[in-house]
């Protein structure tokens, strides 16, 4: 090997590595201040109510600011639990399967608290059942 060469690429690949945790920080400290700032219209909406304001206008506006409080964690402990998602094509029936790749089990757990019993976690399989895909007729 040429140390020179080496050298670089751990260089190279030092100074990627600590850009992307930056950009992942910068991300990060951007969602929490917009989680903060949502928390922070939910206690002045919170506030009005409970003074006596009440409008439909005002009730739509608190469940959309509940909603985002809600969205935000769910969606980062999703994206925790997946890995990766492979996309793949048939083209003989033209139609599209996704395969989702990650903590199955711990996303099972998360959904429906017990719902996996005394399971094996090591063996979890899921197969999408009547309902998921569309219905194909006369092929």
């Amino acid at each position: 090997m040429q140390p020179d060469a080496v050298a670089e690429f751990v260089a190279a690949f030092t100074r990627a590595a600590n850009a992307q945790r930056r950009d992942e920080g910068i991300k990060h400290e951007q969602t929490r201040k917009a989680l903060k700032d949502v928390e922070r219209k939910l206690a002045g909406l919170y506030d009005a109510i409970a003074d006596g304001f009440r409008t439909p206008g005002l009730l739509q506006k608190l469940q959309a600011l509940e909603g985002e409080t809600i969205r935000a964690p769910a969606l980062d402990l999703l994206r925790s639990l997946i890995d990766r998602v492979v996309v793949h094509h048939d083209a003989g029936t033209k139609g599209i399967t996704l395969e989702v790749e990650g903590a199955l089990s711990a996303m099972i757990a998360q959904a429906q608290p017990g719902g996996l019993g005394d399971v094996d976690l090591s063996s979890v399989k899921l197969v999408a059942g009547v309902g998921f895909e569309p219905t194909t007729f006369r092929l």
